[in-house]
């Protein structure tokens, strides 16, 4: 996905198109394992107009974990098309953006990861290349025992597109010392029917379930 800064360099747009010169832009590349359920949600916010509204309910929650590469660039020209990592390469290697690139692990830590974490810092092909070794490096390593994985929400579906809304409910959730833990089981109406994904949710020590 790519955003866009706004004008106060804090809220962040959806990018459908080409870029503008002198705008400054987040492509996010994620690689990630989730499973989604239904969490329960208690939020106030202001529409557009000014009005208070309160939406209480359940919204759908994915949690997992992952890699993540982020670069933040500032684009130098107009209509580039950046829609993954090959564009933001081109467009890197003809000097046509600027900026930083990251890798980030997501729930996943441990000795060996630490030790994949790239020192990255301008964008160029050499450095994304970099980046998407990282990340299969860190996807390879995911399931051995020396790896320690905690699912933490990583996303969740708005009722409303109602931008208010949804900043509010992530920012509800976001703040929410929330993880959860999958296990599995047999399924309790048919022991040789597939088995169940359970998802155990702790929020200051409550248990949702």
């Amino acid at each position: 996905s790519m955003s866009r800064f706004s004008g106060k360099g804090s809220i962040q747009a959806p990018v459908a198109g080409a870029t503008a010169k002198g705008e400054t832009y987040i492509l996010t590349v994620d690689y990630i394992k989730y499973f989604a359920t239904n969490f329960p949600v208690d939020v106030t916010y202001t529409d557009a107009i000014g009005n208070m509204n309160q939406y209480e309910g359940r919204v759908p929650v994915y949690s997992g974990v992952g890699v993540r590469i982020r670069a933040t660039f500032q684009s130098l020209t107009s209509d580039l098309n950046i829609s993954g990592l090959p564009g933001l390469a081109i467009a890197a290697d003809a000097g046509n953006i600027s900026g930083n690139l990251t890798v980030q692990s997501m729930g996943i830590s441990g000795k060996d990861i630490s030790l994949l974490m790239p020192f990255l810092s301008d964008i160029s092909i050499a450095s994304i290349q970099q980046a998407v070794q990282t990340a299969a490096s860190i996807k390879a390593k995911m399931y051995d025992v020396g790896t320690t994985v905690y699912p933490k929400i990583i996303g969740f579906e708005s009722p409303s597109s109602d931008p208010q809304m949804v900043k509010a409910i992530a920012k509800y959730l976001y703040e929410l010392d929330v993880y959860a833990t999958p296990t599995v089981s047999a399924n309790p109406q048919d022991p040789n029917d597939d088995a169940y994904i359970w998802v155990n949710w702790f929020h200051n020590m409550t248990d949702w379930q």
